[in-house]
């Protein structure tokens, strides 16, 4: 019996072991690029004034992030805006302010009401109200953001 053998054994498993992490590290860098260039190229397409073609992408791309990383992932909840912003584009007001309402609600419970990713998506929210003639809650919702905004900039300047 000889141990020299023993401990060969156990640092291949090792570095099989390390191999395997640098594989997935690997495969999940491949992943976050082709969802970057994915998400590009929608938004090259909506550009472009393929309006349409850009929601049914959206539309795939938030399916896929909700499957794969779900319902209240960033990314995915920056998906949800990509498609409210492409219905904004086509002049789908009404199915973008429900899709906005439940994004805002998504991120003033993940994020909190004073973060900037949950007042960009009350202004986008305000946005569809008064494509929508909804002034009143258009107004409060805009200077709602407004205020919060005032706070943030004047917290910044204290330090």
């Amino acid at each position: 019996f000889d141990d020299s053998d023993d401990s060969d054994d156990s640092d291949d498993s090792e570095n099989d072991n390390d191999d395997d992490s640098e594989n997935d590290d690997n495969h999940e860098k491949r992943n976050q690029l082709k969802e970057t260039l994915d998400t590009d190229y929608i938004k090259w397409k909506s550009s472009q004034g393929n309006y349409y073609e850009g929601e049914i992408l959206y539309r795939n791309e938030l399916e896929k992030r909700k499957q794969t990383l779900g319902d209240n992932h960033e990314d995915t909840l920056q998906s949800m805006s990509n498609l409210a912003g492409s219905l904004r584009d086509q002049g789908k007001y009404k199915e973008g302010e429900i899709l906005s309402r439940e994004l805002l609600e998504k991120r003033r419970q993940l994020l909190g009401e004073n973060h900037e990713k949950t007042l960009n998506s009350m202004n986008e929210l305000a946005g569809f109200l008064s494509h929508l003639g909804n002034y009143k809650e258009c107004e409060e919702l805009y200077r709602e953001t407004l205020e919060k905004r005032k706070i943030e900039i004047k917290n910044i300047r204290l330090f």
